[in-house]
């Protein structure tokens, strides 16, 4: 699936970038940076929308990983699983592990989330737009998309008031995003 397309013709790519633009200052923030860069170099051509949607859209999938878990339960930062990843990449010791060495989630909460593993599924194949748009323009991680599509179907609330919520992506550069003018 294209998702960059999903949103994006010649005319909503350059209103995207000047309203991101302008966004860029009241939060300063480098993915707003990179989703601009990502919307330009799709301009020239220099980039596919499906390259970077495959790379990307690939990685969701229906069984929610632990740090995925540990994230949507509050048991852990985004950050520190961040941390967390880095270590695991350079040391190939389990996430879990790395958790519980951290002291960051305790044996029974390791226990607990590798059961829910199995038991809560994610979206088979994430179809949401948004979504898709947001993780294709680098806004958000795979992780929080995961998160918040997960809690949007529990919850009822929008996608936006989900990662607003949980501080994971400000209202304002949401509506940027799918501002319709």
């Amino acid at each position: 699936m294209d998702k960059i397309s999903l949103i994006l013709d010649e005319q909503k790519a350059h209103k995207l970038i000047e309203r991101l633009g302008r966004l860029r200052e009241a939060f300063p923030n480098s993915k707003i940076d990179r989703a601009i860069e990502l919307v330009s170099q799709s301009l020239k051509g220099n980039i596919k929308a499906d390259e970077v949607s495959k790379a990307q859209g690939e990685k969701l999938n229906k069984r929610l990983r632990l740090g995925q878990l540990c994230l949507a339960s509050g048991m852990i930062s985004l950050e520190q699983l961040a941390e967390a990843m880095a270590l695991q990449n350079t040391s190939d010791i389990p996430l879990g592990e790395i958790l519980l060495a951290k002291q960051w989630i305790s044996q029974e909460e390791l226990d607990g989330l590798l059961i829910a593993q199995d038991l809560i599924t994610g979206e088979e194949e994430c179809t949401d737009q948004e979504g898709l748009s947001l993780l294709a323009l680098g806004l958000i991680t795979e992780e929080a998309i995961a998160i918040g599509l997960l809690e949007k179907r529990i919850s009822g609330n929008s996608l936006k008031e989900v990662l607003a919520r949980r501080g994971w992506l400000q209202s304002e550069i949401f509506e940027a995003v799918f501002s319709n003018d």
